[in-house]
């Protein structure tokens, strides 16, 4: 049978070539991941540590709460990008069944690359929803999953957001519902699949939330609004919309309230927001990545952040100029396809979803959106943030808006596919003009290949394999029996994650690395935070410390008796080294600037010197 015609045999082969594109990709990781991690550096580290340090944790300090950073207070895990469905899943199976947190990093890995191939078999389900060629759904499933902007921060570390099979899952299950709906069968099964679904993946990331329920309210809200001025029936998607969107956001809210102790002294309206360089820019859209041979007619020069970018693909770029350019001088092709495209598979389901990815594409570009050099500003009332921060500034917790356009990248190739489609069929002589181009396809999966290639870094984590900084500083705790201490406090100090300028003290990424290495040797948590959304209060009573003062009580009696190891890198402040991050504020400034003298102030022990690192021991009473 020939496999263009046998779905099961088609469906196979995609996820064959994307097994063998992932061996080729993350070999390293694959098989050494004793040497090897997916990446070694800035939030990638911090994001596979915390995983790590909270599977370490003694199961009596709690199911959900984090005391690795932040020490003594700690945090709750939606608040620590550790994939918090994962560890969950981990440290259940671990506490209860068997010790797997060991091999947690590994797992991680396994299960995150694992995204590629069930992005592949949802993109191929999908695209076989609507009259595509067999050979372009093909293709297009095993491109898709790796030239989407999701993928991308595979590389910079944000795993848990470059799941891009979530949003798929969330395409698949709007189309069926509408089918279900529209043919009058009862689609309550559907709908509570999505609506579990949608819980399940905020506790992957939390803008998984808030994607999906733009993309599902979108959808409903259209169908509603469309059955209502038609004097449809609109009951079956009035419960769509409170199954889909209400229940899921309610619950949310509900189990993180429930189990936030934290909840009311979070900030509630984050720096950053509608940031030029967090939000959705047009010519993204046709700015290929710098890894990429191949290159659209147009590219804008600049480098934009990975929270930036929205690339479409060199082939569907192409398809589509060629489209535009028949469409727009040949007015009889217009007219056909215009007649015909509405006969296509599951249309109106696709017009629907349109509606969501272009609502979703509104919000990426935020508030307002600048444009010719800034010159002109458009105020941007399409955008249903716009409103929502009138009366919550909690929405502005979303504060990367170009994750939102995400969406627009799907709904805009399964249009292209559907119009290439279209001329394929219609016309023999088209097969030598899309072809050709299809090419491009292939060499931009291979560059994407090779880029991977080169972001497997070493395991830093791995305890168990010596470098030199983890010789040094094993010999550096090894004057000391750690059981007899409670905590680690680095010095320089930093903290991340409160989104308040005043309060962020960046770290330089080795010594921030170090002492991710000197807590999982020690088994001891970090005084110092790198999280997210962290109580502004709890910061401040570190900083306190930090000058010639008492020990604020509240952090007084969240302490125990014993004392705390204050790891000391002198070199950032006597001129050796000069790398480190300039704090944003003169607050956090002077807050670098003086915890060197913590150990003078708080009268504290020099227990051991080794390569430029100093421990001392600092009795609270001090």
């Amino acid at each position: 049978m020939n496999i263009l015609t046998s779905g099961k045999k088609s469906l196979f082969l995609v996820c064959l070539i994307q097994c063998i594109l992932i061996f080729i990709s993350f070999s390293p990781v694959i098989f050494h991941s004793d040497t090897h991690s997916l990446t070694g550096s800035y939030d990638g580290i911090k994001n596979l540590f915390v995983i790590q340090s909270y599977l370490n944790q003694d199961f009596s300090q709690g199911l959900f709460k984090y005391n690795a950073m932040n020490y003594p207070y700690g945090d709750y895990i939606f608040y620590t990008d550790n994939t918090p469905l994962f560890s969950v899943i981990v440290k259940l199976i671990s506490s209860n069944i068997y010790d797997i947190s060991n091999h947690a990093i590994t797992i991680f890995t396994i299960f995150s690359l694992s995204g590629f191939v069930l992005s592949a078999i949802l993109t191929y389900k999908i695209l076989s929803e609507f009259s595509i060629e067999k050979f372009l759904i093909i293709i297009f499933s095993i491109a898709l999953p790796w030239t989407n902007p999701q993928t991308l921060r595979i590389a910079v570390g944000h795993f848990n957001l470059a799941y891009s099979w979530i949003i798929l899952v969330c395409i698949l299950l709007l189309i069926k519902i509408y089918k279900k709906i529209n043919t009058g069968q009862n689609p309550n099964k559907l709908l509570v699949l999505l609506a579990v679904f949608t819980i399940l993946v905020s506790f992957i990331h939390v803008y998984f939330l808030a994607i999906v329920l733009v993309l599902s309210g979108t959808f409903f809200f259209t169908l509603f609004c469309y059955n209502y001025f038609k004097k449809l029936s609109i009951k079956e998607i009035g419960k769509a919309i409170i199954l889909t969107v209400g229940v899921p956001l309610v619950s949310f809210v509900f189990i993180t309230k429930s189990i936030d102790t934290y909840f009311d002294l979070r900030n509630e309206s984050p720096s950053g927001y509608n940031w030029i360089e967090w939000k959705f820019n047009v010519s993204a859209l046709y700015s290929s990545y710098s890894f990429l041979k191949n290159k659209f007619i147009i590219i804008n020069l600049k480098n934009y952040n990975y929270e930036s970018v929205a690339y479409l693909g060199t082939t569907i770029l192409f398809f589509t100029l060629l489209i535009g350019l028949v469409l727009i001088f040949i007015k009889s092709e217009r007219k056909e396809l215009s007649k015909d495209i509405t006969k296509t598979q599951n249309f109106y389901p696709l017009i629907l979803l349109t509606v969501g990815a272009l609502v979703s594409l509104s919000i990426s570009m935020g508030p307002d959106y600048h444009f010719l050099n800034d010159e002109y500003r458009f105020i941007n009332y399409l955008n249903p943030f716009f409103y929502l921060e009138k009366f919550t500034q909690k929405v502005k917790q979303f504060r990367a808006l170009g994750r939102f356009s995400w969406i627009f990248f799907w709904i805009f190739n399964i249009w292209v596919l559907i119009i290439v489609s279209w001329f394929y069929r219609k016309y023999s002589y088209s097969k030598f003009i899309i072809i050709p181009l299809l090419l491009l396809v292939f060499v931009d999966v291979k560059d994407t290949c090779i880029y991977y290639k080169t972001t497997n870094q070493e395991n830093f984590l791995n305890m168990r394999v010596d470098s030199e900084e983890k010789k040094n500083l094993k010999a550096l705790f090894s004057a000391v029996d750690v059981t007899n201490y409670q905590a680690i406090l680095p010095i320089p100090y930093y903290n991340v994650g409160t989104e308040d300028y005043n309060t962020i003290i960046d770290p330089e990424d080795v010594f921030c690395r170090n002492t991710y290495q000197a807590s999982l040797l020690t088994n001891l948590p970090l005084m110092s935070g790198k999280l997210g959304r962290s109580p502004i209060p709890f910061v401040e009573d570190m900083f306190s410390l930090f000058e010639d003062k008492p020990v604020p009580q509240r952090m007084l009696e969240k302490f125990n008796s014993k004392p705390v190891l204050v790891l000391v890198k002198r070199s950032f402040f006597n001129g050796e080294q000069n790398n480190w991050p300039n704090p944003p504020s003169e607050t956090s400034k002077n807050v670098f600037n003086n915890s060197i003298k913590f150990i003078e102030y708080k009268h504290c022990v020099k227990l051991n010197e080794v390569a430029g690192w100093e421990l001392y021991q600092w009795n609270l009473n001090n």
